[in-house]
Order: structure tokens, then C-alpha cells, then sequence
């Protein structure tokens, strides 16, 4: 079920999509837009640039739509809990970034969505961390990928993919130690929507920094948003 969900002692749940943050709803309010999903359902979103906070935790949960991870994110004392799916790009950039972060500090993470220079019919998605003002460069390279399985090409009903596997098994197991996560468990969720949520008085209000723009063209969020 899309929206806003509880899950333990409290959080807000925001998922990856587009390049966004987003946030959604079960009926509008002034800071969501409307949108209509692949299955013609009409959707309340929020949707914001990034997000400045400490790491806390990393699990996964597996749901209607497949595998995937809740990155527990503190940010001004309260809690996130960011869903990305589970073999998309987004984790995959986000997970080989982890063991270079000191995740005792804050980071500053930011998805971003672009058009492929090599197909105008495709998007290149991922997420980019930085942490004392620096971006934080993947430890898990082609050059040097420390252990890191590579994609394979394999035969699926006649035609051939990529397939990661092995490089997604690789990727979980090595973040979650970094997490004292071992073995991954699942998420528990509960499924009922957080009472009032159109109130504004009962929103999470988040100071988010502006930051000038970058080597990859994004500006940050300045002043404050409502999560």
C-alpha cells in the first residue's frame, strides 16, 4: 500500500522515485501534488531533494512489490525510514558508497534522475552522499572492486540479460555489518494509516541547507520543508 505507514515507536516513511524524496498521502494537503500510477490510482506526493542526517540502521523487508531496504535516517532527532528497492540503482550507488562513510557523522543524501546521453528513451538514476562538505567515492569499483561480483549475462526466455545476483548478495552482507546487522532481518511493518496526517500542526518540520550546485547540476532544498 502506498503512503504513510507506522512502524515502531514512530517515523516517516518516504520512498525513492524520479530522483525525489517522496512522501505520500492518503488525501491531498497543500504541499502534495497529484499523481496517476501505471494502475490508474490517484496519489497524494511530497516530494523534496535530499535529506541531512545520521545513518542508524539498514534492514530489509519484502512486500507486494519484491525485496527491499529501510535506511533509517535521524535527521534534527526525529526518524525516517527511506525505502529503496532492493536491485535498483539507487541502493546499489548508495551501497557501494557505505563503507566510506564514518557513519558516527551526518551525511547529506540526494537521489538524482537523468536522461542516458547514449538513449533519450532512458534515465540514469542513483543516489550521491557527501559528508564534511566532500562527496563520498564509491569503494566498490570496476577498477577496484575489492571482492565485488560483477553482473553476468544469462539466457531468460530466449533472450539474454544481466543478471546481479551475486553482486546484490555482496552488496547486502557487506552493509550490514557495517550496521552490526548479521544476518539481514526483515522489517516489521504495520499497515494502518498514521492518524491526522493532513494536520499541519502534527507535521515534522525538518531544516533542510541550501547548497550551491554542484558538479552533477542539483541545487539543494533552502529553508525549511514539511515532512
Amino acid at each position: 500500500m502506498s503512503g504513510l505507514q507506522n512502524y515502531g515507536d514512530g517515523g516517516v516513511f518516504l520512498s525513492v522515485a524520479d530522483g525525489k524524496l517522496v512522501r505520500s498521502f492518503k488525501e491531498k494537503n497543500d504541499n502534495t501534488e497529484e499523481r496517476i500510477t501505471k494502475t490508474g490510482k490517484l496519489v497524494h506526493e511530497q516530494k523534496f531533494d535530499f535529506i541531512v542526517g545520521k545513518f542508524t540502521d539498514l534492514q530489509t523487508r519484502e512486500n507486494e512489490y519484491g525485496k527491499q531496504y529501510i535506511l533509517t535516517v535521524i535527521a534534527e532527532g526525529k526518524k525516517f525510514l527511506i525505502n529503496i528497492s532492493y536491485s535498483s540503482r539507487y541502493a546499489t550507488s548508495l551501497l557501494k558508497c557505505l563503507p566510506n562513510l564514518d557513519i558516527e557523522k551526518e551525511v547529506k543524501l540526494q537521489p538524482w534522475a537523468m536522461i542516458d546521453k547514449n538513449d533519450p528513451t532512458k534515465k540514469v538514476t542513483g543516489i550521491t552522499l557527501w559528508q564534511d562538505g566532500e562527496k563520498i567515492a564509491p569503494l566498490y569499483t570496476r577498477d577496484t572492486p575489492h571482492g565485488l561480483p560483477q553482473m553476468v549475462q544469462v539466457k531468460l526466455k530466449g533472450k539474454m540479460v544481466w543478471d546481479s545476483t551475486d553482486m546484490d548478495a555482496f552488496l547486502e552482507n557487506a552493509s550490514m555489518k557495517l550496521f552490526k546487522n548479521e544476518p539481514a532481518k526483515p522489517v516489521k511493518w504495520e499497515e494502518n494509516w498514521a492518524s491526522k496526517i493532513n494536520d499541519k500542526e502534527k507535521f515534522t518540520t525538518v531544516t533542510l541547507k541550501k547548497t550551491e550546485q554542484d558538479d552533477d547540476g542539483f541545487i539543494g532544498i533552502d529553508g525549511e520543508a514539511k515532512f
